[in-house]
């Protein structure tokens, strides 16, 4: 486990195993790619009553996007979606501001993506958590397929 100070980061890592094996071919989908967790055993903050997206997925991959999403439809969680990090400092203050809700519960962000990086991205988040002008129990967790030492190291 490692543990990321400047932003209160801590890292668990993953054995590399197959834990999924996502078939997207045709339009049918496995159901035994899915764990076996019922739509109502979902946390009640993930499934809010006025309907709004309660994760937010951060990637420039649209399959990354795309797989995260249908694994979100399948539970009845709401999900948006951010191509990067700009967008999702956008939409996670967009969210904050409606009437009906505290906005994003959660955001599942890549690390390398053009325009704004997810650990930049992430930082802007935590900024605005102390400003009080986005959800304060927005969890922020990184989703990458090839962290660089760098990353590790941010």
């Amino acid at each position: 486990m490692e543990s990321y100070e400047s932003l209160k980061i801590t890292r668990y890592p993953v054995e590399s195993t197959k834990a999924i094996n996502v078939k997207l071919v045709g339009s049918s989908t496995d159901e035994s790619i899915y764990p076996n967790i019922e739509s109502n055993n979902v946390d009640r903050r993930f499934k809010k009553v006025c309907g709004c997206p309660t994760i937010l997925i951060v990637d420039d991959q649209f399959i990354n996007r795309f797989i995260i999403k249908q694994f979100c439809s399948k539970y009845g969680i709401a999900s948006d979606e951010a191509e990067d990090g700009e967008q999702a400092v956008a939409k996670a203050t967009a969210a904050a501001s409606r009437h009906c809700c505290d906005g994003f519960e959660l955001a599942l962000m890549d690390l390398n993506m053009p325009v704004l990086g997810g650990v930049e991205a992430s930082r802007q988040i935590m900024d605005l958590k102390l400003s009080r002008r986005v959800n304060q129990s927005l969890k922020i967790v990184a989703v990458t397929a090839f962290p660089s030492k760098t990353e590790k190291q941010k």
